[in-house]
């Protein structure tokens, strides 16, 4: 609940009970209004004073909740980020997308990836197609690194992470992703990544308009 909707709900609480004692002022004689003593004038204020001060607790509570449910929040967020950067396979995958050309350690084998590389080895497979070392490599990096994008989508919607938390340190990468989809396209549609598809083109679609607000701002 914003702190907007939270006034609002306050400020038509308040509307309620002024209108509810106006009312009853219209209904009860002045006379019988005069012939209250003091101490049932006492106990109606602080039958009103009660109400104000429970309404408020309760606002208060919820926004103490709230507060509380963003750190954890935050807190689960660099825990699943960590271990997307320190998995080797996602880390090389993301490696692949920012640099041509590097050489990673794949088994006992060291293997050069090149660009090229990469859409052969993220093919759908016909039942003829064989794949060497290197494909089956770039396949199970990329399949990590889906598999983690994956399930930061499944969080963001359970809300146990916040969208926010993790789009500055993945977006990058969301948008070398989204800029080449006849490469990864196919992979993640054919193999259950749905999901991480729609997550990586909105983290791409804001990557793109904060470069162009940065460009903006430079010129």
């Amino acid at each position: 609940m914003t702190k907007r909707h939270v006034g609002s709900v306050l400020i038509s609480f308040l509307a309620m009970v002024v209108a509810e004692f106006a009312a009853a002022a219209e209904r009860t004689p002045i006379s019988s209004f005069q012939a209250l003593d003091l101490k049932d004038q006492i106990s109606s204020v602080a039958a009103i004073l009660g109400v104000l001060i429970t309404v408020f607790g309760v606002f208060r509570g919820l926004a103490v909740a709230r507060k509380s449910n963003r750190l954890r929040q935050a807190a689960v967020a660099k825990e699943v980020l960590k271990d997307l950067f320190t998995d080797p396979l996602g880390r090389s995958a993301m490696q692949m997308l920012d640099w041509d050309g590097r050489t990673f350690q794949a088994g006992p084998n060291s293997q050069t990836v090149h660009w090229v590389d990469l859409q052969p080895a993220l093919v759908i497979p016909s039942s003829s197609t064989q794949f060497n070392v290197k494909q089956q490599f770039i396949r199970d990096c990329f399949e990590n690194l889906f598999d983690h994008l994956l399930m930061i989508d499944h969080l963001i919607s359970i809300e146990n992470i916040h969208y926010d938390d993790i789009r500055i340190p993945v977006q990058y990468y969301a948008a070398k992703l989204s800029r080449h989809p006849l490469v990864f396209d196919p992979f993640l549609l054919k193999y259950g990544y749905a999901k991480a598809h729609g997550l990586i083109h909105r983290l791409a679609k804001d990557y793109a308009a904060h470069s162009e607000a940065l460009d903006s701002d430079r010129n």
